[in-house]
């Protein structure tokens, strides 16, 4: 039995040729184990979110094995953490948002607790109310006092 010592990047099934004084020598697949690279949550720029409106994202992780667990350290109100690492929910501040967690491979090897910003804004057709204050965006208005453009009382969200 030969031998063929290197660095491999994957494990999986590999060809190898060795070439010696000119001659090819085909030693047909060989099966290569390497070990994964470390577990790691590299930087992350998540997509802004727009208060008061859905929103989802995906955390990534490198190295490590395959299926990951997220689990939660600390998550801004309005948004979840899933635990395959999908962030999801509704805005309730329009300031930016932290969320903190950890994550656990398939081994069993975890990560430090990791944070993430999420950039939160306000949709720029929203008009500000008194004081610079936004109302939240209606997804359905009622008409109170009469007509579209008729009445007294402005519409009020439900």
């Amino acid at each position: 039995m030969r031998s063929v010592s290197g660095i491999g990047r994957r494990p999986g099934t590999w060809v190898v040729v060795l070439a010696a004084a000119l001659t090819l020598t085909w030693l047909g697949p060989v099966r290569a184990s390497a070990e994964p690279a470390p577990l790691q949550v590299p930087d992350q720029h998540l997509s802004v979110a727009y208060w008061h409106e859905l929103y989802d994202a995906q955390l990534q992780v490198v190295g490590g094995t395959a299926p990951y667990h997220f689990d939660i350290v600390h998550i801004a109100p309005g948004f979840l953490l899933g635990s395959s690492g999908e962030v999801t929910g509704l805005p309730l501040l329009p300031a930016d948002a932290t969320i903190s967690f950890t994550v656990t491979d398939a081994t069993g090897a975890t990560t430090g607790v990791t944070y993430v910003r999420v950039p939160v804004t306000v949709d720029p057709a929203l008009q500000p109310i008194e004081g610079g204050l936004y109302a939240p965006p209606c997804q359905v208005q009622e008409i109170v006092g009469g007509a579209l453009g008729y009445g007294s009382t402005p519409p009020r969200c439900f």
